[in-house]
Formats: C-alpha cells, structure tokens, sequence
C-alpha cells in the first residue's frame, strides 16, 4: 500500500483514492482508467474537458483494477464480493478483528454507508487519512458499519489507457 501522489488540480474522491493506493500509480492516470471504463476507450475525443469522477460504483472500481492488472478473489463460493445483510453488518473494528487470514494478506477494498476504504494488513487508507497509508489503530471510521468487502491479488497483465492531451497555451495574436 502506497500514498497517493495527487498530480491533479483537484483533489481525489474515495474510488480514486484508494485504487491509486493499490496500484501505485499517479491519481491523473487512475483517473483517465476511470474514465475509460466509465464513458468507453473514446472518451478523451468526446470531451473538452476531462470529467470529474465521483461516486464510483463497485463494477467501476473492480473494473479499473482490472485494467491495472488485479483480479477479485472468491472469498466464498458464488461471488467475488462479500456482502453483509443489514443485520449482520459489523463496525470496521469489528471486522479487523473478524476478518479471515486470506483477508489480512491481500488488498481489501471495503465498502461502507457510500464510501470506499483500503485495508491490508495492519494499513489503512483512504480519503480521511490524507491519501497517506495508517495504522488501523489510527483509522478513522471504526464505527462505520461495513457492507461489502472484496479482497485483490495482482494478476500482472495491463491494458493500455487513453488519456486526454493537454493544450498548450493559447497564443493571441497580435492586432
């Protein structure tokens, strides 16, 4: 798990966050994988302007790790995701201390109340940690209820990723 080096003028949402805390990568190129899954491999023609991505869903985010070369686990049969009923949801503490062994070696992407969350290990990161990698001792939400948990692993094959050029300046000319 690394720190996320924001190369962007703004600032990175959760889903961004915490898939550039897996992969390594810079938030601008996570950022353009997202755009890619979410408006297709033409997106950088159909734009002037690069769009803003937020409020990522599961498929997106599973799909954009996919491109960086990870891959699901099936923690249980049926799935790559565990899903936890309303009455089962436990707090995030809870589940640290709850999680299987398989969980504590590989990358958890942790879905709260519409919120994405990195733990592997004994590391924790995501948006309220600054972009930065904690100690889960130092987590902030550990009474956030979680929802859903799907575990990573890397696989290593990577897909090519468009990207918007940047303009150069506009010359005026002189009249």
């Amino acid at each position: 798990m690394k720190a996320v080096s924001n190369d962007t003028a703004g600032s990175g949402y959760c889903g961004p966050t915490v898939v550039a805390g897996i992969t390594g990568k810079p938030l601008s190129k996570v950022l353009d994988a997202f755009r890619t899954v979410k408006f297709g491999k033409w997106w950088p023609g159909s734009f002037d302007r690069a769009p803003n991505i937020r409020g990522t869903t599961r498929s997106e985010v599973i799909r954009t790790l996919q491109m960086f070369g990870y891959v699901a686990t099936r923690p249980k049969e049926g799935g790559d995701t565990t899903y936890y009923r309303k009455a089962e949801r436990m707090t995030m503490a809870r589940w640290y201390k709850k999680r299987e062994d398989f969980m504590r070696r590989c990358w958890c992407l942790v879905e709260t109340r519409g919120h994405w969350v990195l733990v592997k290990g004994n590391r924790f990161m995501d948006t309220h940690t600054d972009q930065a990698p904690v100690t889960i001792g130092k987590a902030p939400l550990r009474r956030a209820r979680v929802h859903a948990v799907t575990a990573f692993y890397k696989s290593g094959k990577m897909v090519a990723i468009p990207t918007k050029k940047k303009r150069g300046k506009i010359r005026r000319r002189a009249s």
